[in-house]
């Protein structure tokens, strides 16, 4: 209750967050069953850095113990994009390096989490680095985003696949 008191406007904001990440899941669990058929985007003029920064500061109140940096975000990613699915990217990206990072083991303390977002010539990208122990060696990287391949063992293999599907689906108007 004191931090509440202390704090309210980071409270507010905190709870928001909760609130439409929430929102966010439970759309993405009605749409899990069906992954061939991802729900159609929702667009709008959206900023990437506000939805990058929206993932980074729930992960950040949920790990604490994590650090999860996100200065690296170039301003100006604005374009027509649907946020929600952008978010379960992202969502999805920093959860597969929380993973990396515990080793699918939540005793597991500590670690570093990175995102970088910018535009390179024509395209624009999201980049997040951890301090896990990476992919395996033997693993064929273009493999890693196909469905229901994973390399953990408690992952569905769903994560990446579906983060390459709605980077495709949302990102390809982005200006």
């Amino acid at each position: 209750m004191k931090q509440i008191e202390d704090d309210p406007e980071t409270f507010t904001r905190c709870t928001e967050t909760i609130i439409r990440h929430v929102g966010d899941i439970g759309r993405m669990v009605n749409e899990f069953s069906s992954f061939a058929r991802m729900p159609e985007p929702v667009m709008h003029i959206e900023d990437l850095q506000e939805q990058i920064r929206d993932v980074v500061s729930l992960h950040k109140q949920a790990h604490s113990d994590v650090k999860i940096e996100c200065d690296d975000i170039a301003p100006g990613l604005i374009g027509n994009l649907d946020a929600q699915q952008i978010r379960q990217a992202i969502n999805n990206l920093v959860q597969n390096a929380l993973d990396s990072i515990r080793g699918q083991e939540e005793q597991a303390q500590g670690g570093r989490i990175r995102l970088l977002a910018g535009r390179h010539e024509d395209n624009i990208f999201v980049a997040v680095s951890d301090s896990g122990p990476g992919f395996p060696e033997d693993q064929e990287r273009a493999s890693l985003t196909e469905p229901y391949v994973t390399h953990k063992q408690k992952g569905t293999g769903l994560g990446l696949a579906i983060v390459k599907k709605l980077w495709r689906i949302t990102m390809g108007a982005l200006f």
